[in-house]
C-alpha cells in the first residue's frame, strides 16, 4: 500500500507539473516513449545546468561595456585655465644674492639630474654645496623659504604684463585670476578656479571664439633669466594648461605652448567619463583629500608625493599645498626631488592603492592653431600705446583665445555587462526555454518534497505501533497462562 501511495504522488506530481516533459513521462504506455522522454527531460536539465553556470560564471567576471553618446547642452562649465611664464624669475628684481641663489640651486639640480638621483652622487653633491647651504643659514637666521623668495621675483600678474582680458567679450583683470606655484615656473596664474563647490563657476552659452576667453600678454622678454648653461626654459612665451576647476595644475607635464609674436586659436570640447565602483571597478568618489576640495587622481598623487617627502626630508616642495615648512634649495635638490622621483618611479606600490580613479572624470581636450600677431598696422598702433618700436610686439606680446568649439558634452559611460536583473532574467529565461520551468515551477518542486516527506513519515509510524501491539499481546498471554 505504501508503494502504492508512493507512485500515486510521483504520479500526480508528474502529470500536473507546469515543467515541461514530467506531464508526456507520465502518461506514456511503452517503453520507447518512455525512454524518449527521459532522455528529453535529463538533456533539458543538462542543457539549464551548463547555460546557467556559464551565465553565473560571466556575471562573476564583473566585465564591463562602454556606453558612448553626445549629450546637446545650453551651456558648458567654462573650465579653469592656468598660465605660466618659461621665465621663471624676473631680471629686474633679482639681487646678486638672489643670482647667488638661483645659481646654485640650478646647478644642484641639474648635476643631481644627470646623475640620475643616484645616492652617493647626491651626497657627494651635498657635501660640495655645503658652503651654499653655510651660507643660506647665515644670510636667513629664521630660514630661507622657496616659496616667499620665488613670490618676491617671481612673475607677476598685472595690467602691465596682461594689458588686455576678456571673457564673453567683458573685461576681466588680474584679480579674477589665483595664485598658483608650478616648481617649474615659478608664479602661475588660473583663470576661474574656484575655492570651494559653492562658488559661482563661469558659463559659456553660445559657441565659438567671441564667447571664450582672450587675453594678450605682454611676458615683457628683457625680463628673462633663463640660461642655457642652467638648463633654462626654451621657449619664449606663455605655458597654459585647460583642466577642472578641483584638479591641481601641471602644466610643465600637461601645458600647451604658444610663443611670442604668435596669436593661439584654442578650441576645446568636453569629455566627461563615468567609471564604475567595485566589483566592476576600482574608481572612488567616496575619498576625502587634505588638501583640495573634490578628489581627483592627480590630487591624491601629489598628497601621496607630499606625506612621502615629509617623512624623509622633513619638508616640502615649495609648490605643494600645506602648510608645512618649505624645503631650503639644497634639501629640495637633493632630497625632496630624489624622493618624488623614487616614488613615481614605483608609483603602483608607493601609491596605487590608495589613489584610484575618480567615479567621473570631465577633461577639455583642446585643438590649437597658431596665426601670426600681430599685423602690419596693429604693429604700429601698439608700438605708439607702448612707446616702443614696431618690433616690440613681435618680440613679446603673445595672444590666446580659449572657447568651445560646441556646447555638447561627450560622454563615455561605463556598465555592468550584466547585472545582476541581467542575471536573473538570463536564468529565468535559460530555464523556460529548456525545461518551462518559472518561480511558481519551483514552488511545485518543494511542494512535492514536502509530501514526499510527510509520506515518508507516515510510512514508519503504523509500524512502530504495530510492534509494539504484539508485544503487549504477548505480555497479556503470559499472565492469563
Amino acid at each position: 500500500m505504501g508503494k502504492g501511495e508512493g507512485e500515486s504522488l510521483e504520479t500526480e506530481f508528474a502529470s500536473g507539473t507546469t515543467c515541461h516533459g514530467f506531464n508526456r513521462l507520465a502518461v506514456a504506455k511503452k517503453w520507447p516513449h518512455r525512454a524518449f522522454w527521459t532522455v528529453a527531460i535529463l538533456w533539458g536539465f543538462g542543457m539549464t545546468t551548463w547555460m546557467i553556470s556559464s551565465r553565473i560564471e560571466a556575471y562573476f567576471k564583473y566585465e564591463t561595456s562602454t556606453e558612448i553618446r553626445v549629450e546637446e547642452k545650453y551651456a558648458l562649465e567654462f573650465p579653469a585655465v592656468t598660465f605660466c611664464n618659461f621665465n621663471k624669475y624676473r631680471r629686474s628684481a633679482m639681487t646678486a644674492l638672489d643670482w647667488y641663489i638661483y645659481a646654485n640651486s640650478k646647478l644642484a639640480e641639474k648635476y643631481a639630474f644627470e646623475a640620475d638621483y643616484d645616492p652617493e652622487a647626491t651626497a657627494a653633491l651635498r657635501a660640495a654645496f655645503e658652503g651654499f647651504e653655510a651660507n643660506l643659514t647665515a644670510t636667513y637666521p629664521g630660514g630661507f623659504d622657496f616659496g616667499n623668495f620665488t613670490r618676491r621675483i617671481g612673475w607677476e600678474l598685472n595690467n602691465e604684463t596682461m594689458p588686455l582680458c576678456l571673457f564673453r567679450m567683458k573685461q576681466c583683470f588680474p584679480e579674477n585670476f589665483t595664485h598658483a606655484f608650478q616648481s617649474e615656473y615659478g608664479n602661475c596664474y588660473t583663470f576661474n578656479s574656484h575655492h570651494d563647490e559653492d562658488s559661482l563657476s563661469l558659463q559659456q552659452t553660445r559657441p565659438g571664439a567671441q564667447q571664450g576667453l582672450y587675453i594678450l600678454f605682454d611676458i615683457q622678454q628683457a625680463e628673462y633669466t633663463e640660461l642655457l648653461s642652467l638648463n633654462g626654459a626654451l621657449g619664449v612665451g606663455i605655458d597654459f594648461q585647460i583642466h577642472s576647476w578641483y584638479e591641481r595644475p601641471n602644466v610643465a607635464q600637461h601645458g600647451l605652448g604658444a610663443g611670442v609674436g604668435t596669436a593661439a586659436l584654442v578650441s576645446m570640447h568636453q569629455n566627461e567619463l563615468q567609471n564604475l565602483a567595485h566589483p566592476w571597478g576600482n574608481c572612488s568618489n567616496d575619498r576625502t583629500l587634505k588638501h583640495f576640495p573634490r578628489y581627483s587622481r592627480s590630487g591624491c598623487e601629489v598628497e601621496c608625493y607630499l606625506e612621502k617627502v615629509l617623512e624623509l626630508c622633513g619638508c616640502k616642495p615649495f609648490s605643494y599645498p600645506g602648510n608645512a615648512v618649505n624645503c631650503n634649495p639644497v634639501d629640495q635638490v637633493l632630497c625632496a626631488d630624489p624622493t618624488i622621483f623614487k616614488v613615481a618611479s614605483n608609483f603602483q606600490k608607493e601609491c596605487g592603492a590608495r589613489c584610484p580613479e575618480a567615479c567621473q572624470i570631465i577633461e577639455y581636450p583642446p585643438t590649437v592653431s597658431y596665426a601670426p600677431f600681430p599685423n602690419y598696422y596693429m604693429a604700429q598702433e601698439l608700438a605708439s600705446m607702448y612707446g616702443t618700436n614696431a618690433n616690440y610686439a613681435s618680440e613679446n606680446l603673445v595672444g590666446l583665445s580659449i572657447y568651445y568649439k560646441d556646447l555638447n558634452n561627450r560622454l563615455t559611460k561605463k556598465n555592468p555587462a550584466m547585472t545582476p536583473s541581467g542575471l536573473l532574467s538570463d536564468i529565468g529565461g535559460q530555464l523556460g526555454l529548456f525545461i518551462g520551468m518559472s518561480t511558481l515551477t519551483l514552488m511545485e518542486f518543494g511542494e512535492y518534497i514536502i509530501f514526499k516527506i510527510i509520506q515518508c513519515c507516515r510510512k514508519r509510524k503504523p509500524k512502530t505501533s504495530q510492534s509494539k501491539g504484539v508485544a503487549n499481546n504477548v505480555k497479556v498471554d503470559e499472565s492469563g497462562m
